[in-house]
């Protein structure tokens, strides 16, 4: 996955030299990257306090140049949710990210040491592999969004030229193969629907060039796993894409959050800097509709082509810009995950006067709508709950819990059930 994070991170090692010690004590730590960047291929595992420096900042980031667009008035809705922490669960292993659920199953990773893990609500087990590695059954990197459940017993890890299969114990089942003459970027948010195999296949390139965005790149792959035939579709950027403009260009756009319809036959997807839903139908391949997002407090970092953010605010901005971080839907009801923003002086104050360990905490909102009308103001995440990461019914959504020192030390890793309930 190329993101936006690590390229910035990449750059700071490689140019700034007036960084701050704690940010210093991070990039020094760093690995040189492939064709591809991701994290995984970041963490220097023998230092176990850089790591937890790590790990802290991709719980904050993960979901983690100018900023000229401002927070625009939305009209006030009478309606209001609260989010109420239920229940929780707690996994036996550290630094475990959410990657997929399917039957009361969650689907995990360790960007540190690559293990995946496997458990089951149900019974509290947990099973762990890890097939790291440069050999025909193994995975090389797994990317953000190329770690899915294929079926109810086979795991699929997205690669350039395909998604390899393993079962839950980690036997390697064979490779889903997909052409890709035109990325170096692997298969990601990939689904199997029947014999039909669909996926997202990410654009590559300098998204603060004009010429990015005339590129006619085909998002959307689906392959019949029977015939083997094989279609590329959905242009994008497309002419409703915030990304198709002529002034100014976003600097996190490489990132996208999918959901199947498969009554509807439909696939949704949002881009990480597009407030816009596209639908596309899966049989016909053609754009069915889209929705234009109110995000009342998302403030995405714009920068006018031609121009660039100067790298002594480079880090700065990976706090300081506005990105959607993930987007669900159950039945007729859509949730849409994004962070607002920090303040520049804030961030640059923050840094001067805290430890090189911390990090200033981002602030998270989610945007909710019924059958695509917004039933809500937007509600502001408290910190202590974490994020969310999957939605388990209409009214529940299922956290991770950010990660600190205490459960580090621990050897735990936490989720939490949170219910939307709606006030009187």
């Amino acid at each position: 996955m190329v993101c936006c994070f690590v390229l910035f991170l990449l750059l700071l090692v490689q140019n700034q030299k007036n960084n701050s010690s704690r940010i210093k004590l991070v990039l020094k730590n760093f690995k040189a990257v492939q064709k591809y960047k991701i994290f995984g291929q970041l963490f220097n595992k023998k230092n176990s306090t850089v790591n937890r420096i790590i790990i802290t900042l991709i719980s904050v980031l993960f979901f983690s140049c100018s900023n000229v667009d401002k927070k625009k008035n939305h009209k006030k809705i009478n309606t209001s949710f609260d989010l109420v922490l239920k229940d929780s669960i707690t996994i036996n292993h550290p630094n475990l990210f959410f990657q997929d659920y399917k039957n009361e199953k969650l689907l995990l990773y360790n960007y540190v040491n690559f293990d995946v893990g496997v458990y089951n609500i149900e019974n509290n087990s947990l099973n762990i592999f890890n097939k790291y590695g440069r050999s025909y059954d193994s995975y090389n990197n797994i990317v953000q969004d190329g770690l899915r459940f294929i079926t109810d017993t086979i795991i699929g890890v997205g690669e350039i030229k395909g998604v390899k299969k393993y079962n839950f114990k980690g036997d390697y089942l064979g490779q889903i193969k997909v052409k890709n003459d035109f990325t170096y970027a692997p298969s990601v948010n990939f689904h199997l629907i029947d014999s039909v195999f669909i996926l997202i296949k990410k654009f590559q390139g300098n998204p603060s060039k004009r010429e990015f965005y005339k590129k006619s790149h085909k998002l959307l792959t689906k392959k019949n796993i029977n015939t083997g035939e094989q279609e590329d579709f959905a242009v994008y950027p497309n002419k409703n894409s915030e990304l198709s403009n002529d002034e100014y260009y976003f600097t996190y756009v490489y990132d996208f959050y999918e959901k199947i319809n498969k009554k509807e036959n439909t696939f949704s997807f949002i881009n990480s800097n597009d407030s816009n839903i596209f639908d596309y139908d899966i049989s016909t391949m053609k754009l069915k509709s889209s929705k234009k997002l109110e995000l009342e407090n998302y403030n995405p970092i714009k920068v006018e082509f031609g121009k660039t953010r100067g790298r002594d605010k480079q880090t700065i901005d990976l706090y300081s810009n506005g990105v959607i971080r993930n987007y669900f839907n159950y039945d007729n009801r859509e949730i849409v995950l994004y962070n607002e923003g920090l303040d520049e002086s804030y961030v640059i104050d923050f840094f001067k006067n805290n430890d090189e360990y911390s990090v200033p905490k981002m602030i998270f909102w989610i945007n909710i709508m019924d059958e695509r009308e917004k039933v809500s103001n937007d509600i502001k995440i408290p910190y202590e709950l974490g994020y969310p990461v999957h939605m388990k019914s209409k009214n529940q959504l299922i956290f991770k819990k950010h990660n600190n020192k205490q459960d580090e030390l621990k050897g735990v890793s936490k989720f939490y059930y949170v219910d939307i309930i709606k006030r009187n």
